[in-house]
């Protein structure tokens, strides 16, 4: 049977505890961290991760892991 969008979106926040969009985001910053950690700057993780702007994603960035990309990719070398 098929899925309403409305209870897809109730059943999987019930299982993973994000919004399909707060998990979308996540999964970003994840991959801009692996990105960052691997010596890309951080307009090009930005970009690879799939933010097209680059204060928002410094914005997003900070709020989810508690450091600027810059920081991060600093702690990291």
């Amino acid at each position: 049977a098929a899925l309403s969008k409305s209870s897809l979106s109730h059943r999987f926040k019930a299982a993973t505890g994000f919004s399909v969009t707060e998990y979308i985001i996540h999964c970003r910053v994840q991959q801009a961290r692996i990105l960052l950690s691997h010596g890309r700057s951080v307009q090009q993780a930005g970009e690879a991760a799939g933010f097209t702007d680059n204060s928002h994603f410094i914005r997003t960035f900070h709020r989810i892991t508690g450091q600027t990309p810059g920081q991060y990719a600093k702690e990291q070398r």
